[in-house]
């Protein structure tokens, strides 16, 4: 996209900050929102669709009653600080969290002494979906074109059941975990710090093998230096429409989206967390950002409050399962 289009786009994201209409009186919440600006808050580091989207997001939630809003990245501690200040903050919708569904429904799976639970928010709205391939590069011979291919070349060649993850206990590894227990093949997680050292290594053929989001190397997929040899999904991926699931491919319980939404406080009022969600719905359908969402091989998802917490529970659960079944344990 060239500089002048990201502008055309930047103005037409803008252009939704419009008031917010909703059924209910929000006049409560109104008074709150004159003060100083809100923030959502996102507990990693700067870059990639998260930053593109949180940012025109902020401006088209800029209105009342909420008021001037901003995006902010409060990286560490996995996103624990962020979850925190956001769970702390006033139930005014000032402080919304920009919520990583692992960082939610499976960490607190993985770690006992998290600092915060579900409980501990109310589902706004849910932003979009991503999911996994499981990747080969140039170090993987060429005629490897399936898992079964994959799994009898490291028969073959043990010293080659490496494969790269963005973090230990993320998604990605225990997606690696149920490939391993679906072939009762010894497979060996090698951690990286976040998924761009990753995909270098992978098209260097330093790492044979990794988990990454499809989204984020589609133009290597597409050059021929990376395969994707399944995709963690249920259904053929948009942006991998001819790659096999790892599910169709045996990989029981490989069912797997990751998503990004809006989270509040556990006391935020419902009235107001409708008034959010109908605000991000519009900012949703906007032709800029639904480009975005197909050129970084997103799935937009709009839910109702109360429709994307039960998603969120359901979302947590199937991660409890998948524990279970890898017996997982983290470090605290």
């Amino acid at each position: 996209m060239s500089s002048i289009d990201r502008r055309e786009s930047l103005r037409r994201l803008a252009a939704l900050a419009l008031p917010l209409t909703s059924g209910v009186s929000l006049r409560a919440h109104a008074q709150s929102a004159a003060g100083d600006g809100g923030q959502i808050v996102y507990g990693f580091s700067e870059g990639g669709v998260a930053t593109a989207i949180g940012n025109s997001l902020a401006e088209a939630l800029s209105a009342p009653p909420l008021g001037r809003m901003g995006f902010r990245h409060m990286p560490g501690s996995g996103g624990r600080l962020a979850h925190e200040l956001v769970k702390r903050a006033a139930p005014d919708g000032r402080s919304l969290l920009y919520a990583s569904s692992s960082s939610l429904t499976l960490m607190p799976h993985l770690f006992r002494k998290l600092g915060y639970t579900l409980e501990d928010y109310r589902a706004v709205a849910p932003l979009y979906e991503f999911t996994r391939s499981f990747t080969v590069g140039p170090r993987v011979p060429a005629a490897v074109q399936t898992l079964d291919d994959y799994v009898r070349w490291v028969q073959q060649d043990p010293t080659q059941a490496i494969y790269g993850v963005p973090a230990m206990g993320s998604a990605s590894h225990l997606v690696g975990m149920l490939v391993s227990r679906s072939r009762n093949l010894t497979l060996r997680p090698n951690a990286y710090r976040g998924s761009a050292s990753l995909i270098k290594d992978l098209v260097s053929g330093a790492v044979p093998a990794g988990l990454t989001i499809v989204g984020q190397n589609l133009d290597d997929f597409r050059s021929g230096k990376l395969r994707s040899l399944g995709v963690s999904s249920a259904e053929a991926w948009p942006g991998l429409p001819s790659v096999p699931t790892l599910l169709q491919q045996g990989v029981a319980d490989c069912a797997i989206v990751e998503w990004h939404g809006l989270l509040g406080p556990a006391t935020l009022p419902p009235e107001l967390a409708q008034a959010i969600q109908s605000r991000v719905a519009q900012y949703q359908s906007s032709d800029a950002v639904r480009r975005l969402a197909e050129a970084q091989s997103l799935r937009m998802v709009n839910l109702a409050p109360q429709d994307f917490h039960e998603y969120v529970q359901a979302d947590a659960t199937r991660w409890a399962r998948i524990v279970q079944q890898t017996r997982f344990t983290a470090q605290e």
